[in-house]
């Protein structure tokens, strides 16, 4: 199984093409191969996050809506 970055809502692989296996901790085996992020990833998930939240805040005003984050429960 492989894990993407969720970036922009879509799965992406990390800039570099770097990955780490994450192993089962009793059999050692390999269970998914997961993309290794790195600085300029992180920069790529800020954008995004800041894109989405422009755009959610837009798309607020005056609908009595409040363009703050939702927190989870």
């Amino acid at each position: 199984m492989d894990a993407d970055l969720l970036i922009g809502g879509a799965g992406q692989s990390a800039q570099s093409g770097l990955t780490f296996d994450r192993a089962n901790p009793v059999s050692g085996a390999a269970v998914t191969v997961a993309a290794a992020a790195r600085r300029e990833d992180v920069e790529r998930v800020v954008s995004a996050a800041e894109e989405a939240f422009a755009t959610c805040a837009t798309a607020a005003r005056g609908t009595g809506v409040r363009s703050s984050p939702r927190r989870p429960h």
